[in-house]
């Protein structure tokens, strides 16, 4: 081996040592982690904010597989009767909200402009050349 290639080895093992060393006293656990961190390369996070950790269940959640089956729903499914009555609400909620809408023309204006735009981006995407649509 040449002298600069054992040079730069003893260099090299010089500056790792040093650092593990120095990483060791500031990280538990040492190895790379303790490296990485005396080359400024890692870091610890900070703490969560309070927010988060109020808001994160307490103790170990269930673990759930990737290929588990889905859990089932806890009410049974509905009869074609209750089916027919959610779709009236939600026809007669449809209703109430058009009527409201109609009372602010400016929501009106701006809907219909809404659609013209997207008709005429549909427009002129089926219009360009091959190649030149950007899709």
């Amino acid at each position: 081996m040449a002298p600069r290639a054992r040079l730069a080895h003893a260099l090299l093992g010089c500056l790792l040592l040093s650092v593990g060393a120095g990483a060791d006293a500031r990280a538990q656990d040492g190895g790379l982690k303790g490296i990485a961190e005396g080359l400024g390369f890692a870091i610890e996070p900070p703490p969560p904010p309070p927010f988060v950790t109020d808001t994160r269940p307490t103790g170990d959640l269930p673990w759930i597989g990737v290929f588990a089956p889905p859990a089932e729903p806890s009410h049974p499914p509905l009869t074609p009767a209750q089916v027919q009555a959610l779709k009236g609400d939600l026809e007669a909620a449809e209703k109430r909200n058009a009527a409201l809408r109609a009372n602010f023309p400016h929501a009106v204006e701006a809907a219909a402009a809404r659609r013209h735009a997207k008709v005429k981006k549909k427009l002129e995407l089926d219009a360009a050349p091959a190649g030149a649509s950007g899709r």
